[in-house]
């Protein structure tokens, strides 16, 4: 809710950061296609076309750049797709292993099932019309 430039890299810090001591990040090392495990890396960094990145650009309004797949009138951003979105519920129900009782993002990052992670990832990515290069159906 930040309106501040550092508002992107502070939440991404709480989010995605790996634990203090992480001498790799095991994300970079999963058995997926490299346009697989691009597409994970670039969700990973903001390097994505959710509306809180794409529309960032536009000089649309943080608060306005809202879920274009669900009519909550959400932020449009990485956890509302992994964890709030109607659209990705399927998703989240397959993957529910990965959401334990009051998980948070950051949690769910670092959960020990990482190809879990990037697979739940790679299908809510697709659900809503972004899918990964190379991903088959």
């Amino acid at each position: 809710t930040c309106p501040s430039a550092g508002a992107h890299l502070c939440k991404y810090l709480n989010w995605f950061a790996l634990p203090a001591g992480t001498v790799r990040n095991s994300f970079l090392y999963l058995r997926l296609s490299l346009p697989r495990l691009r597409r994970v890396v670039q969700f990973r960094i903001g390097c994505h076309k959710l509306p809180i990145a794409a529309q960032q650009h536009q000089r649309v309004a943080r608060a306005d750049r809202l879920c274009l797949h669900c009519d909550l009138h959400a932020l449009g951003d990485e956890q509302h797709l992994l964890f709030e979105c109607p659209a990705t519920q399927p998703v989240r129900a397959r993957f529910a292993h990965l959401f334990p009782a009051a998980c948070t993002m950051l949690a769910f990052m670092r959960h020990p099932d990482v190809l879990g992670v990037a697979k739940c990832i790679l299908a809510c990515l697709s659900i809503i019309g972004q899918p990964p290069v190379g991903l088959r159906p």
